[in-house]
């Protein structure tokens, strides 16, 4: 049975969260097909704080670009539309994220340790989807940055009921998936999906948050959601960050048949992943 508060929020009684305008009019303008360069670059550069935020995103080491980037047009003509909507979701997801919390001092879920899990997870996945030379690299990073976001939509709105579901999974050993599903009703795959879908991001992103945990059950992009799964899995491993519970879930054996991956590839992931995770929390900390 859905608790009386996530019921509120499905049926709108209660405002869920929103993107910026200035992003809500990227998206719009990314998705069409009459839209420019110079079009996009007028968009961000309405928001000034955002055009810095996005050069600086844009020129770190996490693109590589071969030369310093200017100007916003210039980073869309180079980056291409998907990659730039990529860059500003990311500067948006984490001001939700970084938005205040209170959680008991025995807890070892806090909201800074959920971002450092979710960073983790968008650099494995965005590693992964390098190996396998899956086509929109870009969208597993994003993927695997907002696969969680549906936590964040329980804390801020159920809190109370978050809680328990977080004192459940620790005292019963099972899976924060399953402890939510019996407080709440439902689980953070869902609502995250359900939100991602009212930010009109692309079907296969909504279907990536609402699969990750059953990569076997995806409508759209079964590749994205399996890399998203194992990024998931690989990161709960290596104990980066905190999602909320302890227990590693399994990896599914479409690990091996979509992705082509091996038990044998995990710890080369994972050890370029940890070279550079260190400082990339404190990268996205000084972007926000």
């Amino acid at each position: 049975m859905i608790s009386p508060q996530l019921q509120e929020i499905l049926d709108g009684k209660i405002e869920s969260p929103t993107l910026p305008e200035v992003i809500m009019r990227l998206l719009s303008a990314v998705d069409n097909p009459e839209s420019t360069a110079p079009d996009i670059a007028r968009i961000i550069g309405t928001d000034p704080a955002l055009m810095v935020k996005v050069l600086k995103l844009v020129n770190s080491p996490f693109y590589g670009m071969p030369r310093q980037i200017a100007t916003l047009t210039q980073a869309t003509v180079v980056m291409g539309f998907s990659a730039i909507r990529n860059v500003a979701l990311t500067i948006a997801v984490f001001d939700e994220f970084s938005t205040d919390s209170s959680f008991p001092k025995n807890f070892e879920y806090t909201r800074e340790k959920l971002w450092e899990h979710s960073i983790a997870a968008a650099m494995t996945a965005n590693v992964i989807a390098t190996r396998i030379n899956y086509s929109k690299k870009e969208d597993a990073f994003i993927a695997g940055l907002i696969h969680d976001i549906g936590k964040v939509v329980f804390d801020r709105y159920t809190h109370d009921d978050f809680l328990s579901a977080l004192t459940l999974a620790d005292a019963g050993g099972m899976c924060l998936f399953d402890a939510e599903r019996e407080i709440i009703g439902e689980t953070h795959a869902f609502i995250g999906s359900w939100l991602v879908d009212k930010w009109h991001l692309p079907p296969h992103l909504t279907d990536a948050l609402r699969h990750h945990h059953a990569p076997e059950m995806s409508e759209v992009d079964q590749k994205l959601v399996t890399i998203v799964h194992l990024a998931d899995a690989l990161v709960r491993e290596e104990g980066l960050g905190f999602a909320g519970d302890s227990l590693v879930p399994p990896i599914d054996s479409l690990v091996k048949s979509e992705l082509g991956l091996g038990a044998d590839s995990y710890t080369d992931i994972m050890q370029e992943v940890k070279r550079n995770f260190t400082t990339a929390i404190a990268f996205f900390q000084s972007v926000a």
